[in-house]
């Protein structure tokens, strides 16, 4: 369990969604975001109108009808609330915290380079990074507890998705420990989630298991830390 000044702010784009389908609104106290509401528009407008993720699913026109009143209460129509719009948001709200030098958490699928950017970018601005990575031993997995979230009420992921989402989020891990000061890594393949490796430094890996899971030994950071092999 870590200490809440640890988290801080918390960012999660499914909850951004979440906020946005059920009132229009995301309250921007929640996150610690301070400044003028004015000022605040102007940013996350000018963030939503300049991501190209939401110029290729044409909804850019989001910024135009995004406000953000006194109190710093963000309103948006409901119509632009889906996943698409809620992960820009969450960058978006990701970058400010980091322009105030605030403490915070995100939530990722780690699925694109951008994420490992940010992470850097964080570093270089005289931020710690800690990375907490958690994956399974075979997608099947994943899809069916998305399925069972599906059967509670939460929201879909079409499966194709999954699949490749799992790929690239594992291909990312070694790039991923590297640029964290310090990286805990997880299988979480069955009913308990097991603790399996600890990377500091990008360059000294502890293992926390006896038997490792096959989707950690065959990355490219499990492999660059074991011994070279003989030549002939």
């Amino acid at each position: 369990m870590l200490r809440p000044e640890w988290i801080g702010a918390y960012v999660n784009a499914d909850e951004i969604e979440k906020s946005l389908r059920a009132t229009g609104t995301l309250d921007l106290a929640d996150f610690g975001l301070t400044g003028d509401a004015v000022m605040l528009e102007q940013q996350l407008r000018g963030h939503l109108a300049a991501s190209g993720l939401l110029r290729q699913h044409s909804l850019d026109g989001a910024a135009q009808t995004l406000r953000v009143a006194e109190a710093n209460l963000l309103h948006l129509p409901t119509r632009w609330a889906n996943s698409y719009v809620a992960a820009v948001l969450a960058d978006a709200v990701r970058r400010q915290l980091l322009a105030q030098g605030s403490t915070f958490t995100f939530e990722t699928v780690m699925s694109s380079s951008d994420k490992i950017d940010f992470m850097e970018e964080a570093r270089a601005s005289g931020y710690r990074t800690y990375l907490y990575f958690v994956a399974t031993d075979d997608p099947a997995i994943n899809v069916a507890r998305v399925r069972l979230r599906v059967e509670q009420g939460g929201h879909d992921v079409p499966e194709n998705k999954i699949l490749e989402r799992y790929q690239r989020s594992i291909a990312l891990l070694n790039d991923a420990c590297t640029a964290a000061n310090r990286a805990y890594v997880f299988d979480n393949s069955g009913s308990e989630h097991q603790w399996i490796a600890e990377i500091q430094e990008g360059n000294e890996l502890t293992v926390h298991a006896s038997a490792l899971p096959a989707w950690f030994t065959g990355t490219t950071l499990w492999q660059s830390f074991q011994p070279a092999a003989d030549g002939p």
